[in-house]
């Protein structure tokens, strides 16, 4: 066994890859430099396919796509998430919608890698995930740990879809990667904790934030759900969780306005509402931009406080499914 970190895991993931396919490259700006320090075994190992791009996030996007379709699997590594707004056009209008324009004869088999950092002012507190998974023909990964990272990275660079592939920087916990393990099925959430008094749905970052409040409270009914795939979205596990417990708090480190925790409300109200017994809430990045002062930034962010004062509430909220059956 191997202990990693999520980036650890996940660029092991990659050099597992190109070992067995040598039609994997990494495209990305100053990916030399960036991976003789991050896992100089993918530079010792493959120096001719980790290529240095010019900052065109847009331009390199693009010559991946072409690649792919030329029959190479590309990973592009835009760094910062927040760069992938440079190639909107590129990733969203072609990346996603080649298979489908062309009938079916063409695949953008290509993975397109970006990071959560801390936020540290306005124009770099952005998480685009749930803009991307408004859009079909585009996987969303989000793992919330590296044995995760490592096989959804696997299961990215093995399929025939794009992926974007989101590396939560701000988890540091380490992990043992468990060798010959089978790969986790794509769009299958994890139940983490069973309960069944009130169903927690997280992922990314904030799953162990909000581990770490349910263990404080010693809430030993709460079920605890990490979304993992964010698209596909595991929306039948939530449902069959919220008709047992009655109870879903949602937990996201995203802007909760329109985000991920928005559409499993809704699906939740949809199918669940006469099995919940309190009205669902969600805790989240507040609808403010990021200051610069850090000590500033506590006050918008999900914190472990923030999560066990929501579930202490929702748990203490009284039955109303009863008044509705009447």
């Amino acid at each position: 066994m191997v202990k990693a970190t999520i980036r650890t895991a996940t660029l092991r993931a990659i050099s597992d890859c190109m070992e067995k396919d040598g039609s994997i490259f990494i495209l990305g700006e100053g990916s030399r430099v960036k991976y003789s320090f991050d896992y100089p075994q993918v530079l010792r190992r493959f120096p001719e396919r980790v290529l240095t791009a010019p900052v065109a996030e847009g331009g390199m996007t693009g010559v991946a796509l072409g690649a792919s379709l030329e029959g190479m699997r590309p990973v592009v590594d835009l760094t910062f998430n927040d760069l992938a707004l440079r190639a909107m056009d590129e990733i969203i209008n072609h990346v996603a919608k080649v298979h489908f324009m062309s009938g079916g004869k063409l695949r953008a088999r290509m993975v397109i890698k970006a990071d959560f950092n801390r936020p540290e002012n306005a124009q770099s507190g952005n998480r685009l995930e749930s803009f991307f998974i408004r859009f079909p023909g585009l996987k969303v990964f989000v793992p919330s740990t590296p044995s995760d990272a490592y096989f959804f990275m696997k299961s990215a660079l093995e399929g025939e879809d794009p992926v974007l592939f989101f590396e939560d920087r701000i988890i540091s916990a380490q992990e043992e990667l468990k060798q010959g393990q089978s790969q986790l099925p794509i769009g299958k959430a994890r139940v983490v904790t069973r309960g069944r008094d009130l169903t927690l749905v997280s992922y990314g970052c904030t799953l162990g934030f909000a581990t770490a409040a349910v263990k404080g409270l010693n809430a030993k009914g709460v079920e605890i759900i990490d979304l993992r795939s964010l698209n596909p979205l595991d929306i039948e596990t939530v449902v069959s969780s919220v008709a047992t417990t009655g109870r879903l708090l949602l937990v996201e480190p995203d802007h909760v306005k329109l985000g991920v925790g928005a559409e499993l409300a809704a699906v939740i109200g949809e199918r669940c509402f006469r099995q919940l017994k309190a009205p669902v809430r969600r805790v989240g990045t507040d609808d403010l931009l990021f200051p610069a002062a850090v000590t500033a930034q506590g006050y918008l962010l999900p914190t472990v406080a923030r999560i066990r004062s929501a579930v202490s509430a929702l748990l203490a909220e009284p039955d109303s499914s009863r008044v509705r059956k009447k």
